[in-house]
C-alpha cells in the first residue's frame, strides 16, 4: 500500500494522487523485482538526433546513425508481450525522428503496453505536438520526456555543439503545452554535469514553477559515449548533493534523497533492460554491451535471451560491496547505488556508488 493509500485509510478520505516517488516503487514493479522478471524496456529505435549533446551516450553523429526497421520493432513488441512487459520507454537518439514511431506506439498500445517517448525537444513543431496530443487522447501515449540541460545560453553552449538548439527546445516544450498536452504528463530530463550544476536552481525553478512539471529526472554524467571525450564535465560530489537536495525541497518530498543518484530506484534497474538501435540487448544505456554480452534481437528472440541471461539482465546476481551494500536504503529495495557509475568511475561494477553523497568513501571528483 502506498503512503497516499495508507493516509486515505487512516483519515477515511479519498486517496490523494500518488507522488511520483510512489509510482517508481509501485506494487506491480516490486512484485516483478521479487519474481526476477522485467517490467519495462528502454527501446532505442534510432540513434539519429540533432541535439548535438557533448554527453550523448549513443555517439549520435551523422556518420554513425543506426535505426531499427519498423518490421523488426513490431516483432520485438510481440516478444515484449510474451515477456509480460508492462511499458515501453521509446528512446534514441530522438525517437520522434524515426518514421515508424507512431505506428510502433499504436501497435504497442493495442497490445496493452503503456508508452512514454523521450525527445530532445527539437522535433516538437506544432503539427508534431498536435499528433502527440491526439495519441495521448486515445491513451496510446502516456508520457513525453523532454531533454533540456540548462536554460542559461552560456551554460547550454558548453554542453552542446549547436548553440541554436536551446531556443528550439524551449519553443517545442512550450508548443506542446499550448496545444493542450497536460503539463504533469511531461517529464523534463537533464544530465548532471559540472556546467549544469552551476545553474541547477534556475533550471529546476523554471521546470517546476513555470512549466508545471510534477517531477524532473536528473541523470548523473558518466564518461561514456561522447562523455568519454569530455571528462571535464564530471560533476562534483558536493554539487550533486546540493542539486538533489534542492529538487527534493522543490518537490516537497525528502524521500527522493533516499534514491541517491540512482534516480528512479534500484527496483527500476532490476526490472528494466535496454534494446539498442543495433539490436543489442543491454542492462542499461550506459553499460557497454561488451561488459555483459547478452544477445541481439537480430539473431534471437528476447524470450530466448532471457532464458539464458535472466538473472544477469535483472541484476539479481550482484553482490554490492561497501557502504552501498550496507545502506538502509538498500535493505528496503529503494537504492543500492548506480551500477553504471560504479563501473565508469571505479572500474568495479559491484562497488559502492562513487557519485552518491551517502557513500562516505566517495571522492569529490574522479576524472579531474
Amino acid at each position: 500500500m502506498s503512503p497516499s493509500e495508507e493516509k486515505a485509510v487512516k483519515t477515511n478520505c479519498p486517496p490523494e494522487e500518488p507522488d511520483v516517488f510512489d509510482l517508481y516503487l509501485n506494487p506491480r514493479r516490486q512484485q516483478a523485482a521479487r519474481e526476477g522478471r522485467p517490467f519495462e524496456v528502454d527501446f532505442e529505435i534510432t540513434t539519429q538526433c540533432f541535439g548535438a549533446c557533448k554527453i550523448c551516450h549513443t555517439h549520435s553523429f551523422p556518420d554513425n546513425y543506426r535505426s531499427l526497421p519498423l518490421e523488426k520493432i513490431l516483432e520485438v513488441i510481440d516478444q515484449l508481450v510474451e515477456l509480460q512487459i508492462s511499458q515501453v520507454w521509446w528512446e534514441g537518439g530522438d525517437p520522434l525522428i524515426h518514421p515508424g514511431i507512431f505506428e510502433a506506439v499504436r501497435y504497442a498500445a493495442s497490445k496493452g503496453l503503456k508508452n512514454a517517448i523521450f525527445t530532445s525537444g527539437l522535433p516538437l513543431t506544432k503539427r508534431m505536438c498536435q499528433r502527440i496530443l491526439d495519441d495521448f487522447s486515445r491513451k496510446e501515449i502516456n508520457l513525453i520526456g523532454v531533454h533540456i540541460d540548462a536554460l542559461d545560453p552560456e551554460v547550454y553552449n558548453r554542453l552542446h555543439w549547436d548553440p541554436k538548439g536551446l531556443e528550439k527546445k524551449v519553443k517545442g516544450y512550450q508548443t506542446l503545452m499550448e496545444v493542450g498536452y497536460p503539463a504533469d504528463r511531461i517529464l523534463p530530463c537533464l544530465t548532471m554535469t559540472a556546467p549544469a550544476l552551476e545553474v541547477i536552481e534556475e533550471t529546476l525553478d523554471w521546470y517546476i514553477d513555470e512549466m508545471g512539471a510534477k517531477f524532473v529526472e536528473m541523470t548523473v554524467f558518466k564518461p561514456h559515449g561522447f562523455g568519454a571525450q569530455n571528462r571535464e564535465l564530471e560533476p562534483t560530489l558536493s554539487g550533486l548533493r546540493h542539486a538533489f537536495e534542492y529538487r527534493a525541497k522543490k518537490l516537497g518530498n525528502p524521500a527522493w534523497l533516499r534514491m541517491g543518484t540512482t534516480e528512479c530506484s534500484s527496483i527500476r534497474c532490476q526490472t528494466n533492460f535496454y534494446v539498442a538501435a543495433d539490436g543489442a540487448v543491454k542492462l542499461c544505456p550506459c553499460i557497454p554491451p561488451e561488459l555483459f554480452p547478452l544477445g541481439n534481437v537480430h539473431q534471437e528472440t528476447l524470450p530466448e535471451i532471457f532464458r539464458r541471461h535472466g538473472p544477469q539482465i535483472t541484476m539479481n546476481d550482484l553482490k554490492i560491496q561497501g557502504p552501498c551494500g550496507e545502506c538502509e536504503n538498500n535493505a528496503d529495495g529503494v537504492c543500492r547505488g548506480c551500477r553504471a557509475a560504479a563501473y565508469h568511475y571505479t572500474g568495479d561494477f559491484e562497488a559502492s556508488d562513487p557519485k552518491c553523497w551517502l557513500n562516505p568513501a566517495a571522492k569529490e571528483t574522479y576524472l579531474r
